[in-house]
């Protein structure tokens, strides 16, 4: 089992946490915990891994610059 856990610490993470719910599927645990956004990822495959924590950060990169240009 290959296993990743991300951390984001943002004034915005509830709006990039519902941003990216979607993508999410069965392959992303996201979550708050103390005001930081925490996505987990596991697979047995380091293909599929690798392509799901791509997405991922591209989701959270785009969903920040969304973000910053309403401030």
């Amino acid at each position: 089992m290959i296993h990743c856990t991300i951390m984001i610490e943002n004034d915005n993470v509830e709006k990039i946490l519902k941003s990216i719910e979607l993508d999410n599927g069965i392959y992303v645990n996201a979550r708050i915990e103390n005001k930081k956004l925490i996505c987990e990822i596991e697979s047995e495959n380091i293909n599929s891994f690798s392509r799901t924590i791509d997405d991922l950060l591209q989701a959270i990169a785009l969903s920040m610059k969304i973000l910053n240009n309403e401030e």
